[in-house]
């Protein structure tokens, strides 16, 4: 009888050992996946999320939430409730009263990578706290404004021709999900004319596709 309740007890602390572990491993996992998504985020591969609103065309928005934006006056701090947009040429904050947009050429500084962090912009606009609802919505904001200023070059994407102007490397790079159209590749990927520049075809998204570099050699001159 002991034999039995000592073997019984024994089978319980093994499954709770094990279940210990798989949640150990599943959160080691979790972290891990965290990490990756951090370091994308930090090397330009930014999402491509849907918007609420008419963007313009070749306009992509990496993020949208609800926010609160807080401005420091005179009187003391001013809070609006409203909608947090980034697109790949401006950051949009749309409320009810108290909206604005900023070119992403005319932030000068992103100070903070999470759900809460400082906008300085070089006019009157945008100027203020915003806090929102993307776990690291200022890390998006600081990667799009530095691929819009040419601070940091596409992921991957080095040896990309320097006449290729930069809004059409961004829609080909959106278009493309940031990987090799033949083989699906995210490494060492290169901006390809489909009908290659030396036989007349043109650097524009409709001619431009990305390649790994390998699938890049074998195509050469090929149409």
């Amino acid at each position: 009888m002991l034999d039995k309740i000592k073997g019984a007890f024994q089978g319980l602390m093994q499954g709770i050992n094990e279940s210990i572990e798989e949640r150990k491993r599943a959160e080691e996992e979790r972290q891990e996946q965290l990490r990756e998504y951090v370091r994308q985020l930090r090397e330009g591969n930014l999402p491509d999320v849907h918007s609420q609103l008419l963007l313009d065309p070749g306009e992509h928005c990496y993020l949208e939430s609800p926010a609160m934006y807080t401005r420091q006056l005179k009187s003391g701090p001013k809070m609006v409730n409203g909608m947090l947009t980034v697109t790949n040429t401006r950051v949009i904050f749309t409320a009810q009263s108290g909206g604005w947009k900023v070119g992403l050429g005319n932030v000068l500084a992103v100070q903070g990578e999470g759900q809460h962090f400082n906008l300085k912009t070089g006019g009157s606009k945008g100027n203020g706290q915003l806090s929102t609802q993307g776990q690291y919505a200022g890390l998006i904001v600081e990667s799009a404004v530095k691929l819009h200023k040419r601070l940091m070059l596409l992921p991957q994407a080095e040896r990309a021709s320097r006449s290729i102007p930069q809004a059409v490397k961004l829609e080909v790079w959106h278009r493309d999900h940031g990987k090799c159209v033949e083989c699906g590749d995210t490494n060492y990927l290169e901006f390809d004319h489909v009908i290659p520049h030396s036989k007349g075809g043109a650097t524009s998204v409709g001619n431009l596709q990305l390649l790994c570099r390998r699938c890049n050699l074998a195509k050469g001159d090929r149409l």
